[in-house]
């Protein structure tokens, strides 16, 4: 075979672009970063190509952060809801996930309507050497005029009574949310008062 030579170029929603170069039948490949010339970083003892999942690359980028709440004292078929607010030229990329001790209904809506978007609450950057803060903003106890659009429901199986066990429930995969309004919502679905329910957000965002 002759010597030959060429470029193969990574997808432009990559993290890393790949030019391979074909030189005397041997095909020899540099990774470089979007601006085409800081390298990927290679293990030294055994000249594998490091890579991680885009969380925990973005956690390490200090571009990841998490909120959490608890409620303890859900009123019987009573909620606790959260509202999510998206700004602009932003999407974010959020993974849900609930814990509920009593039987629940666990909700998402597209674009609700509110009087008030309920009280702003302090998201922590999970890289803690970063002070870097999202933009998205996460609201506690919105006062709601409609739901909006009804994009996810599931039940959180936790129990009734005695009986009652606690359970969980969760997205699965990461929703990505654009510009707009999000809630969240648990509905207890027993008639026991003073119950306990926690709503876990965890996400990173990127410009659009």
């Amino acid at each position: 075979m002759g010597r030959q030579s060429g470029q193969i170029f990574g997808d432009r929603d990559l993290t890393n672009d790949v030019i391979a170069n074909v030189t005397d039948s041997a095909l020899h490949v540099k990774l470089v970063g979007n601006d085409g010339t800081s390298p990927v970083v290679v293990d030294p003892d055994t000249g594998y190509l490091i890579v991680s999942d885009h969380d925990l690359y973005a956690i390490h980028q200090g571009r990841h952060w998490h909120f959490s709440a608890v409620d303890q004292t859900v009123a019987a078929n009573g909620v606790m809801e959260i509202l999510l607010r998206i700004p602009a030229n932003f999407e974010a990329h959020v993974h849900i996930g609930g814990t509920v001790g009593f039987n629940a209904l666990g909700e998402m809506f597209e674009d609700p309507t509110s009087s008030s978007p309920g009280t702003l609450q302090t998201v922590p950057n999970r890289n803690r050497s970063s002070v870097t803060t999202p933009e998205m903003d996460c609201y506690l106890s919105p006062t709601l005029l409609t739901d909006g659009t009804q994009l996810m429901q599931i039940f959180m199986p936790g129990g009734v009574g005695k009986q009652a066990a606690g359970g969980t429930g969760d997205s699965n995969a990461e929703w990505i949310m654009t510009e707009g309004d999000y809630l969240l919502r648990i509905t207890n679905l027993t008639n026991t008062a003073n119950v306990t329910a926690g709503i876990d957000i965890e996400w990173h965002e990127s410009a659009v």
